[in-house]
């Protein structure tokens, strides 16, 4: 087995154990694997040196972002890493054998890994292209590192589906024992990640994609499911980030708050979630001039400004409105508005501070729709 074969053969269903038999093997070394989620230490051959404990240790160090200290005997460790997170390691002990490459097979068995604990939620291995396959490959293409894109796009196109001119993303978030996998097109991938998560990928330019797309949200709508979809992107390297956006359009339109699917898929929402993936820290920065002081001071004082800015704008600055929506006297709501100018130094009442407060809370929104999608799927795209 090459390197190159690691990958693929973690998406056919070979598990940890194997994959550090199959990497010992290769370099002609000793290998351990250090997945903490998926149990105990693997090592090739048993007696690997990695069995004494100092391994597990320079591991969980590097998994809780602590100064680690790499045990002594070591040849190589390349890191695990599911997302933005460190998830284990994969280290190899001895010289080995003279002209034995070392880097390529750690790094190979530390992106096949990163599969395999992807998929440690209890999906059974096997070695088909029907459900099991495509739901790994689903998996894989969400969360694999940029650098094995290509080679994931290759097997999917093995597969029969082409995605490497570019997809659209489809997601939906739902109730487990009602939401259904849709039925797809030759040519498209889409399926059940978890219960409760559909993912999909459909090539971009395929014919009749936007009206299949409106359908499937319909149907997921009707079953008390929310769904998105993508901007049609172009280009290999955008795979990643149709599913992505997708995945946090669906979690946005989900969440609480005064945010219906229409706005959630609107096209300021959308510029800025693309903002948000390709840069992350220009979404919090956003919030953070806008209307982090409002919620700081609501947690402060027991006040609803953030809550009454966002029925003010809901209600399109109309006073009267939002003091019907929130049952207050048309004077209170006047009050919030006075308090949240002289809180945020944002007029409310100025259509360029309404502009900046409404970018604000949809900013917050996105940010806290992010926050919900990584602490149920941590390896679901990058994150604030």
């Amino acid at each position: 087995m090459s390197p190159i074969r690691l990958v693929e053969a973690a998406l056919d269903g070979l598990d940890l154990t194997g994959l550090v038999a199959a990497t010992a093997a290769g370099c002609g070394r000793a290998v351990s694997a250090v997945l903490p989620d998926l149990g105990p230490p693997r090592h090739a051959p048993e007696g690997a040196p990695g069995r004494d404990g100092r391994l597990l240790d320079y591991a969980a160090a590097l998994r809780g972002g602590a100064p680690a200290t790499l045990p002594d005997g070591v040849a190589g460790v390349a890191p695990v890493r599911i997302g933005g997170s460190t998830v284990g390691v994969i280290a190899a002990f001895g010289a080995g054998p003279a002209g034995a490459a070392l880097e390529p097979w750690l790094e190979a068995a530390a992106a096949a890994a990163a599969v395999i604990a992807r998929l440690g939620s209890g999906e059974e291995p096997g070695r088909d292209g029907g459900q099991n396959g495509r739901r790994r490959l689903l998996h894989a293409l969400e969360s694999a590192d940029p650098a094995e894109l290509g080679r994931l796009l290759e097997r999917a196109a093995a597969s029969g589906v082409e995605l490497r001119a570019g997809a659209i993303g489809v997601c939906a978030l739902g109730p487990a024992d009602c939401l259904e996998v849709p039925t797809a097109p030759a040519g498209t991938l889409v399926d059940a990640v978890e219960p409760g998560r559909v993912l999909g990928l459909l090539p971009a330019g395929l014919a009749g994609a936007d009206v299949l797309i409106d359908r499937w949200l319909a149907d997921w709508r009707a079953c008390g499911a929310d769904g998105a979809r993508s901007a049609a992107r172009t280009g290999p390297g955008e795979v990643q980030g149709a599913l992505w956006e997708a995945a946090l359009l669906a979690e946005l339109a989900a969440g609480p708050g005064l945010t219906p699917l229409s706005d959630a898929q609107g096209d300021t929402y959308r510029l800025l979630v693309g903002l948000f993936l390709h840069t992350p820290e220009a979404v919090v920065a956003l919030r953070a001039g806008t209307v982090e002081e409002l919620e700081r001071y609501d947690a402060l004082h027991d006040t609803e400004l953030a809550v009454t800015l966002a029925a003010f704008l809901a209600h399109d600055g109309s006073t009267t409105d939002t003091a019907e929506a929130l049952g207050l006297h048309r004077h209170t709501v006047g009050y919030r508005l006075s308090r949240i100018q002289e809180v945020a130094g944002l007029s409310p009442y100025d259509s360029e501070g309404r502009e900046r407060l409404s970018l604000g809370l949809k900013a917050d929104r996105i940010l806290a729709a992010d926050r919900r999608r990584r602490a149920r799927w941590p390896a679901a795209g990058p994150g604030a």
